[in-house]
C-alpha cells in the first residue's frame, strides 16, 4: 500500500499535516523532499501576476487623455 502525505520537519521530527489511515505501530518508509516555502510561492505568484499585467498592457492601446491630432495636423498639409 502506498499513500502520500505532506508535513513539516520540526527539530528532526516530521509532523504530518493530517491524519493517515494506517494502523498505529506500523513500520513505514519515508522519503523526504523539500517543497517550496511560502515566500517562494508568493514570489512566484507575484512574478506570474506581473507577467499577466505586462502581457495585457502590450495587447492594449494606451490613451493618456491628451489631444488627438488629425492626420492633416500630424503631416502639416497646407
Amino acid at each position: 500500500m502506498e499513500k502520500h502525505a505532506r508535513g513539516t520537519l520540526i527539530n528532526g521530527v516530521v509532523q504530518l499535516d493530517g491524519e493517515v489511515d494506517i494502523p498505529n505501530n506500523s513500520r513505514v518508509e519515508v522519503t523526504l523532499r523539500a517543497t517550496t516555502s511560502v515566500e517562494d510561492e508568493e514570489r512566484l505568484q507575484r512574478q506570474e501576476a506581473l507577467g499577466r499585467l505586462l502581457k495585457r498592457a502590450a495587447e492594449r492601446r494606451f490613451h493618456s487623455g491628451g489631444l488627438r491630432f488629425t492626420r492633416d495636423q500630424l503631416h502639416e498639409r497646407n
